[in-house]
């Protein structure tokens, strides 16, 4: 388990290798290419961006956009195969198109986050866990307004909800009332662990960082 020391280092290596001003010029071979370690997506569930929570589970589909490592084993209803990339199809009828928007859409979660506005994130169509983890990664860290809990479920664990009304903004904003002077890293951390140790539901935990490959599908 990595220290509080490590996980503040590898935000900080991160926003080195992507700073905001980076985002706007992603490609979707810098965003996700099959087998290289130095794009955007790898480092955020994979690389340094690992230690700041996990997005793990289910398959690539989460990205919004992908390389495959494989020829698609099949239709599916929201996901587009291409030669190379499949995607979401909601984002576009085509690589350029649907990586157009997802891009943008990335670059308005982060932008949102820097200015401390979780309920303008909570509006933007992006993939769930990709949208808020980039919100965590991108906001101003004097002034938080997203923890590094992604999941759902976890967080209504975490603050005692059973509502699910709730949105995930008012979730972050009622638990981070409580933060006091703590860094958001560190409060995030040990509020997971606080729900690990009461909880011993897998579901609901799912892990603090990621581990493994995720699946592809077509």
């Amino acid at each position: 388990m990595a220290t509080y020391d490590e996980r503040q280092q590898a935000w900080e290596e991160f926003l080195q290798r992507w700073p905001l001003r980076t985002l706007s010029k992603l490609t979707p071979s810098t965003y996700n290419k099959s087998g290289d370690q130095d794009t955007f997506t790898y480092w955020l569930e994979f690389g340094p961006g690992r230690l700041l929570g996990s997005i793990k589970g289910g398959d690539s589909s989460k990205l919004g956009l992908y390389e495959r490592k494989n020829e698609p084993k099949g239709p599916r209803a929201h996901v587009q195969a291409g030669d190379v990339y499949s995607w979401k199809k909601k984002y576009g009828t085509s690589v350029d198109e649907a990586f157009t928007t997802i891009r943008s859409r990335i670059v308005e979660v982060a932008k949102a986050a820097g200015k401390g506005d979780s309920q303008r994130v909570q509006e933007i169509d992006l993939e769930h866990v990709l949208k808020w983890k980039v919100a965590f990664i991108y906001q101003d860290v004097n002034a938080p307004c997203v923890l590094p809990i992604y999941n759902y479920k976890s967080l209504c664990a975490i603050a005692g909800e059973t509502d699910k009304r709730v949105t995930q903004a008012e979730l972050y904003a009622r638990l981070l009332e409580l933060r006091g002077e703590e860094p958001v890293l560190a409060y995030g951390f040990d509020l997971w662990n606080a729900m690990e140790d009461e909880s011993d539901d897998e579901e609901v935990g799912g892990g603090w960082e990621s581990e493994g490959d995720t699946k592809e599908k077509a």
